[in-house]
């Protein structure tokens, strides 16, 4: 028998007993109605009662099978009552016998899957002779009595009431579905592969306490199980309740505070500045992404969380983030997000002269020269110079207002796990105010031994030191810490850094001569240097790093450091003839200082020597231009590449000469 449904059924009760005797035998010729004479009685023994019923929904003389089925609500009932003696002499009947077996009684057999529950009289599941297997059934409970539901049956292991929410937390607005099951035994197996209990049996969810409300309260079984969803806009913890027969189950469910949607946006410092331009980007995003992909705007992309990116051309850029999470995207735009101008060009100005000189002309007129003019001198014909003048290369010759590069740079980086990287934006310029300087730091990196909290990075420049690398071209020293780290700390670092192509012109290197050193243990030593590109007149490096101290930008051939000091000596009486004085001009990339002069000078010594390459004299104060009249007229060992000039010292090789 499969799925069936007994309910409701009874094995019949005994017949009652026959009254005895008085009727037994027709020894009545009339039967008299009214006022009729006495009859004496006779005698005679009551009949017995009728046998109880067997069975109240099945019974079988041999073996039954039954899979899926309803038993509920069945019962074998007792024998009927014994007849009585009818008045006689005889004695009443017996009564009938007790009923068996409330739903099934059988000779061997076997129940599974099936639901017996409020079945009545005797147990509900006897085997007579031979032994029913009566396991994985349900009894209306998750903890039934085998004694008193079974004889000669086995019953054991029985279906359970099981309860599960998925998921078992949720955010606020969310939901979860909430399933009640009749689907594993008491044995913790799972028997849903094997069979089900019927379908239709009811289920009952209860929110028995906290925040939400359940959808449907009432459901029935359908393969053997069936759900309801439980929601809430407030946090807390809810216990739900799934009841089958007399059974009661119970979940508890967490919500949560809702996480943020994902929503792309960033930052970048900074977003203004002249090229080249290295902008570190921040990602902001909420909602847990788990993939980034830049646009930078100008041709170039990454697909790193926290990227770091030079622009290397002037122009206004929109910067475009893509996040995603594996199951959504969202983009933020950012129009001219970014802007980078070009390096100013260099324009000649006029400087004055901060002292005021009488020079005294030969016929007796005194000729007065005021900072900032042109003088001219029209009745001179010899004029006497007896300065001195001190030169200083690499020094700016107008100094109102123009206070130069400083000296130490510090910049913030967030904190990160170990492994990370931590970014810092130095961004040192290669010139300020009308000072050019020969190197640059721009960024600096480290990677952490260890989880770094936020962190700041010092850079300061150590200009010329007594302990300075030997036989190398010094760029310049500066000073690489983070403050407040253990050196332990640290796995590792970057520097990248920008070296001046004019200094490298001037000094007769390349790329590839430029090498940065590091200070450690008493001893500088060589680290792997790679360089980048060439951008804005300077070339840019990255060299790695185990830790942080003394750092020198090198390079392993060249002439020496411009930062010298000159000494120009008195000349006595230099003979100048019918010429006028100059006004001082100064190009502030080249700080080149002229006074034409005629082609005859009188040197110290009172010696007469001609100079019949140009008819000028220049005098040079601090750096000199690659490209100024002087180089073209003489190549770099001082030779004259025409004429028979008198040798000069290279202002290429000596900053400040004359």
């Amino acid at each position: 028998m499969t799925a069936a449904f007994a309910t409701g059924n009874s094995a019949g009760q005994g017949g009652s007993g026959g009254t005895g005797g008085y009727i037994h035998n027709s020894n009545i010729p009339t039967i008299c109605i009214g006022d009729c004479p006495p009859v004496s009685s006779q005698s005679g023994d009551g009949g017995n009662g009728g046998s109880g019923g067997s069975g109240g929904a099945l019974y079988s003389g041999g073996a039954v099978t039954a899979l899926s089925s309803a038993f509920t609500g069945c019962s074998a009932a007792s024998g009927g009552a014994g007849g009585s003696n009818g008045g006689g002499t005889g004695s009443a009947g017996s009564a009938g016998s007790t009923g068996n077996a409330g739903a099934v009684q059988a000779s061997g057999g076997n129940i599974h899957y099936s639901r017996l529950y409020n079945n009545t009289v005797g147990q509900m599941v006897i085997g007579s002779g031979s032994t029913v297997d009566a396991t994985n059934n349900w009894w209306g409970t998750n903890t039934p009595d085998s004694s008193a539901l079974v004889a000669n049956a086995a019953m054991d292991s029985w279906l359970v009431l099981g309860i599960s929410a998925l998921p078992p937390g949720i955010d606020t607005g969310g939901t979860a579905a909430v399933r009640a099951n009749l689907t594993w035994n008491s044995a913790g197996a799972d028997t849903s592969g094997s069979g089900y209990v019927p379908d239709g049996i009811p289920i009952v969810f209860t929110l028995v306490s906290g925040p939400g409300s359940i959808g449907s309260l009432e459901r029935t079984t359908s393969a053997g199980a069936n759900s309801t969803t439980y929601s809430s806009s407030v946090t807390g913890t809810a216990a739900v309740n799934a009841s089958v027969d007399d059974a009661s189950v119970q979940i508890l469910i967490a919500v949560f505070a809702a996480a943020p949607p994902l929503a792309a946006n960033f930052t970048g410092t900074p977003t203004s500045g002249e090229v080249p331009l290295t902008v570190v980007f921040s990602d902001n995003s909420t909602g847990s992404p788990s993939s980034w992909s830049w646009n930078f705007g100008d041709g170039n992309t990454s697909s790193l969380q926290n990227p770091l990116h030079t622009y290397s051309r002037a122009g206004t850029f929109a910067v475009n983030l893509t996040v995603g999470d594996g199951t959504a995207t969202d983009t933020k735009s950012a129009p001219g997000y970014i802007t980078v101008t070009s390096v100013p060009l260099t324009t000649q100005t006029t400087v004055p002269l901060t002292t005021t000189t009488t020079v005294p002309a030969t016929t007796g007129t005194a000729v007065p020269v005021t900072s900032g003019t042109t003088a001219p001198v029209t009745t001179v014909t010899t004029v006497a110079v007896t300065s001195t003048t001190t030169l200083s290369g690499g020094t700016d010759t107008d100094t109102s207002g123009d206070t130069g590069r400083a000296t130490s740079y510090a910049a913030h980086s967030p904190g990160t796990a170990r492994s990370g990287t931590m970014t810092f934006a130095i961004g040192e310029p290669l010139s300020a105010g009308s000072t050019d300087y020969p190197y640059a730091i721009t960024i600096v990196s480290l990677v952490p031994a260890e989880t770094l909290g936020s962190t700041d990075m010092l850079v300061t420049d150590g200009g010329s030191t007594s302990n300075t690398p030997n036989g190398r071209t010094l760029a310049g020293i500066v000073a690489i810490s983070p403050v407040g780290v253990n050196p332990a700390s640290i796995s590792s670092g970057t520097v990248t850094f920008a070296v001046s192509e004019r200094w490298l012109d001037d000094h007769g290197l390349t790329p590839a001569d430029i090498v940065l050193m590091r200070y450690h243990n008493g001893a500088w030593a060589e680290l792997p240097t790679t360089y980048q590109y060439e951008s804005g007149g300077a070339c840019y490096f990255t060299a790695t790093t185990p830790g942080f101290s003394y750092f020198a930008i090198v390079a392993g051939t060249g002439t020496v450091s411009v930062n010298a000091t000159v000494t120009v000596p008195s000349v006595a009486a230099t003979a100048v003839t019918t010429e006028s004085i100059q006004a001082v001009t100064v190009t502030p990339a080249n700080a080149q200082v002229f006074v034409k002069t005629s082609a005859v000078l009188t040197t110290g010594a009172g010696q007469n020597r001609n100079d019949r390459c140009t008819g000028r004299h220049r005098r040079f104060i601090g750096y000199p231009d690659p490209h100024n009249s002087c180089r073209h007229r003489r190549d770099r060992s001082g030779s004259s590449r025409g004429g028979s000039c008198p040798p000069l010292v290279d202002p290429q090789a000596e900053p400040g000469a004359v």
